[in-house]
């Protein structure tokens, strides 16, 4: 079924959507740095972003060539069904009985194929669905140490789960701060059942390949820079935008969407800001020997700073963040879900949402009951991930995209609570509809208008762009103005909007909004833009 699903929607996708082959922010930035590899012309500095994804799209597209697109998005369609999987072995593994299996492995299951924010994550052309997969593959094999009676077999299960940490952490190292709690976790969970000694030789071999790939990365940031950090210099940026005042702790707010050449300004913005704060003559000197460090080290004290600030002001942030963990709506940074799965005719009836997940997975914590101290350790990691990782996701940002690596513990603690539910004693199951209830709270109700917010006109804004690339001007025209209906404010608008009537040929309506453009604007771009219509125009009257 999740294959089924996967493929009706990878042919969609391929017939309907402009971003399909024309891919924008992020995604064209992801393409991009795939391209430098395979070129060999990666800047000679530090990683500004994890280079797992690049290097897996890299050879894609040297093995695909024109193709890519589908050859990408099909190996994620596919990767997505091992997590359905997954998903459901796992939930049968966490059941304390086989009668209560048969029900929580098959909703488990059915949730996670039919779970539609995963399917369009697939879909993108970016690092966010391998994090989800390579992080769920190692619950599963951790959960599978409390499982194996053989060492052999341990020891195994503890080296590819550290295999797939390693491979989430190259894609995105946010799961650096689980890491410390995910060894405890073996020493003292696993180690009290199958003894402190081979529980030492699975912690080795679970660090081992995470070892290699963190030296790995340093490594290669001295040859190229003499600058030997093992993380990624965008995090910094990162981190004082979601966490200064004014913002929103949801998204990373796009202010217009009308890239030309640049995919994402980010990394132009991070150095811009930070060259802003210094003299002229230490201007100088770092564009002359760039230390990218000392630019990841300036935002990193900002937020400090803000903190300090105004600590009440960042303690209520993060509560509404922690709220927005849990809440039924999907916001992909630069997409809105709800417009994407209206413009969809598979994902609009699909009924996998966080809304119906959540829930079911905060009921599951009746079933503890009934667990033997084996299983109840299991239940005890996923939690663990699921709050610890959220924590670490919340000093960023809580959309969709950043958010899904809690999608699949959800996922497979829905299976055990629905089970609950029906299995366990009146008195628990009570307890369960408690739980289930606060879920529902946490999850449907509009916390400070989150579920009512729209970004659909910046999504329209950004695939009119996608169409306007592809040459498709009647429906770039099309989507500027849907977005104008949504909100005719955005600032975006005339420059999407002449760029459409231009490519038309419509050149008196596409000179008007070149003209709104520099006013509202006042960009380079919209000034040459209006030029060369006016050009055009003058040579048409001659």
């Amino acid at each position: 079924m999740a294959l089924l699903l996967r493929l009706l929607y990878l042919l969609e996708q391929g017939g309907t959507s402009p971003l399909f082959y024309q891919p924008m922010l992020d995604e064209q930035e992801a393409r991009d740095a795939a391209l430098a590899v395979l070129r060999g012309t990666e800047p000679a500095e530090p990683y500004f972003k994890a280079p797992g994804y690049s290097w897996l799209l890299a050879a894609v597209i040297g093995i695909a060539g024109d193709a890519w697109p589908w050859v990408i998005r099909g190996l994620q369609h596919l990767a997505g069904a091992g997590i359905v999987a997954m998903a459901a072995a796992l939930a049968g593994r966490l059941c304390p009985q086989p009668r209560w299996r048969r029900v929580a492995m098959p909703v488990a299951g059915l949730l996670a194929a039919a779970y539609g924010p995963l399917i369009r994550l697939e879909s993108n052309i970016s690092l966010d669905f391998w994090v989800v997969f390579f992080q769920s593959a190692m619950l599963y094999f951790l959960c599978g140490l409390m499982q194996q009676a053989r060492a052999g077999k341990l020891l195994w299960y503890a080296f590819v789960a550290g295999l797939c940490a390693a491979a989430a952490w190259l894609t995105r190292p946010t799961i650096t701060v689980l890491l410390p709690f995910l060894v405890l976790w073996i020493w003292l969970c696993v180690g009290k059942f199958k003894g402190h000694v081979l529980s030492m030789r699975q912690v080795i071999l679970f660090l081992l390949p995470l070892s290699l790939a963190i030296s790995g990365v340093m490594a290669r940031n001295w040859l190229v820079s003499e600058d030997s950090r093992a993380m990624p210099w965008q995090g910094g940026y990162s981190l004082y935008h979601a966490n200064r005042p004014g913002v929103s702790g949801r998204y990373f707010t796009q202010q217009i969407i009308v890239e030309g050449e640049d995919a994402n300004p980010t990394r132009q913005l991070a150095i811009s800001g930070y060259l802003d704060s210094l003299t002229t003559e230490s201007r100088n000197d770092w564009e002359k020997s760039p230390d990218y460090s000392a630019v990841n080290s300036y935002w990193t004290s900002r937020t400090v700073a803000v903190v300090r600030e105004d600590p009440q002001r960042w303690l209520e942030l993060m509560g509404k963040k922690s709220v927005y963990l849990f809440t039924d709506k999907e916001i992909f940074n630069y997409e809105e879900f709800d417009l994407q799965r209206e413009l969809s005719p598979l994902l609009r009836y699909l009924p996998g949402r966080f809304g119906v997940v959540f829930p079911l997975a905060l009921a599951s914590l009746a079933v503890w009951g009934a667990l033997s101290p084996q299983r109840r350790r299991m239940h005890w990691l996923m939690w663990l991930y699921v709050v610890v990782l959220g924590g670490g996701i919340a000093l960023y940002y809580t959309s969709g995209r950043m958010r899904m690596p809690l999608a699949f513990p959800a996922l497979v603690l829905s299976g055990v609570g629905a089970a609950g539910l029906i299995y366990v004693r009146w008195v628990w199951k009570f307890v369960a509809v408690l739980l289930l209830a606060a879920g529902v709270a946490v999850s449907w109700t509009d916390w400070w208008g989150v579920r009512s917010e729209s970004m659909a006109h910046v999504d329209l804004a950004r695939m009119s762009n996608a169409a306007w690339h592809r040459g498709r001007f009647e429906q770039a025209l099309e989507l500027a103005e849907q977005a104008e209906r949504l909100e005719p404010r955005y600032p975006g608008l005339p420059r999407l909007k002449g760029q459409a009537f231009y490519g038309l040929g419509r050149l008196q309506e596409a000179a008007v909004e070149f003209e709104k453009s520099v006013r509202v604007l006042g960009d380079e771009t919209s000034r040459k833009n209006l030029e060369v219509v006016r050009e055009e125009l003058r040579s048409g009257e001659g």
